[in-house]
């Protein structure tokens, strides 16, 4: 077994080869991600008069009480009356049918595939023409 010494680590050729390998893609990126320091140092970026006028610091919105009536967050230049139209209306708590609820809960075959295809409607309806 031949031990080669790399600094302050003693490496043996009886490692593990998915150990060396995780080892050498993990040197081969920190070298690429320094490499693409040192030129993007020296390259002019072409699109910088995008960024030339962008401010650094946030915009932070003050504090507002929320709404009296409905209870919501706002936020500082939003008139009293958008959320709840000053207690004008007013939204129902439904029951969520079991039908529906089942679909979301149940771990059977029918109620994954469905979780899983969810995504796939509103694409669906989204190109129905009107």
């Amino acid at each position: 077994m031949r031990t080669v010494d790399k600094g302050n680590e003693n490496c043996d050729d009886s490692q593990n080869p998915i150990d060396i390998e995780k080892e050498y893609y993990q040197r081969r990126k920190e070298r690429t991600m320094m490499t693409k320091r040192r030129v993007y140092a020296f390259q002019e970026d072409p699109y910088d008069f995008v960024y030339e006028n962008i401010r650094m610091e946030h915009r932070i919105l003050k504090a507002q009480n929320p709404c009296v009536y409905c209870g919501a967050k706002r936020l500082q230049y939003e008139f009293r009356t958008f959320c709840c139209m000053s207690g004008k209306t007013k939204l129902t708590h439904s029951p969520i049918p079991t039908e529906l609820h089942q679909l979301f809960t149940r771990q059977e075959q029918l109620e994954e595939s469905f979780r899983y295809n969810t995504r796939r409607i509103p694409a669906r309806c989204a190109e129905t023409p009107i």
